[in-house]
């Protein structure tokens, strides 16, 4: 006896602005009469529930697959997202510049980090204490710090890491 799987029609991805480091969600539908689906990802091979998703941030191109196995029948799908402006850099970077506007605001008032065209970069980060993300550059980032706070935006080229800081003063 053989059963036959359906992998449930779809296994899509949204993708928000198509930029390096921006997150994605992987979607994918009931995988019906199996006993186990897989998604298997860069970092490795993990079971999953069907329905389900995964919300991902590739900084290159990457294809993810989904498997459903019953017994030694096997049926997968695959999805590529591709990452617009992968780039091979060489050297160190370039932050023009990484400033608060303002910098000095009363308690409940808003700033706005910006920073200009990153260069020679193979990714750029943004720290805030609400973590670490992959930013676009030139870019900004509206922000309403509760008490006076440190930035800081990274731009890394292979083991070159550069970063520029800039402090929001809150009274």
């Amino acid at each position: 006896i053989t059963a036959r799987m359906n992998l449930g029609g779809w296994f899509t991805l949204q993708i928000p602005s198509g930029n390096r480091f921006q997150t994605t969600t992987l979607s994918w539908g009931l995988v019906e009469n199996a006993q186990a689906a897989v998604l298997v990802t860069p970092e490795g091979k993990q079971g999953v529930a069907t329905p389900g998703e995964l919300v991902v941030q590739p900084g290159q191109t990457t294809t993810y697959q989904l498997f459903g196995y019953c017994g030694n029948d096997v049926v997968g799908q695959s999805v590529t997202v591709t990452v617009a402006g992968t780039l091979n850099c060489t050297g160190v970077p370039n932050i023009p510049f990484f400033i608060a506007n303002p910098q000095v605001i009363q308690s409940g008032q808003s700033s706005t980090l910006q920073w200009g065209p990153v260069t020679n970069a193979s990714g750029v980060y943004l720290s805030t204490p609400g973590g670490i993300v992959g930013v676009a550059t030139p870019g900004q980032e509206t922000v309403q710090p509760g008490q006076s706070t440190n930035y800081a935006l990274f731009a890394q080229c292979g083991s070159n890491t550069i970063q520029a800081n800039t402090t929001i003063y809150v009274q």
